[in-house]
């Protein structure tokens, strides 16, 4: 399943009765939440974490330094864009542990926090 993640979980559409357009607010179902949601913790050092919000927006911490990022969650893979430099991993998701492979097919495991 492809889901395509804006700034906001939620997606507005206009509902234009009579020509006159009027926002209309629906909320995702269960089914279209990213499994990546959450924290995770790099396996081997918990100084370095990824936190993936519901609306497509995150953060990379490493010892304390923060730098954001949007994403969009592919099911499979997870393309996340550093000021406007993107980066495609496949993943997949095992109980707590995010497995990230980057294209040189280097795996990196994340627990969940």
């Amino acid at each position: 399943m492809t889901h395509y993640r804006q700034l906001s979980s939620a997606l507005f559409i206009l509902n234009a009765p009579k020509g006159i357009g009027q926002p209309t607010f629906i909320e995702p179902d269960d089914g279209d939440r990213s499994a990546l949601i959450g924290s995770w913790a790099y396996e081997e050092d918990e100084n370095f974490i990824y936190t993936f919000n519901a609306n497509g927006t995150g953060s990379y911490t490493v010892y304390g330094e923060t730098v954001d990022f949007t994403y969009t969650d592919n099911g499979s893979s997870v393309e996340i864009v550093f000021d406007d430099a993107p980066g495609t991993f496949d993943y997949t998701i095992d109980g707590n542990t995010l497995v990230l492979v980057d294209s040189t097919e280097t795996e990196v495991r994340y627990l969940k926090q």
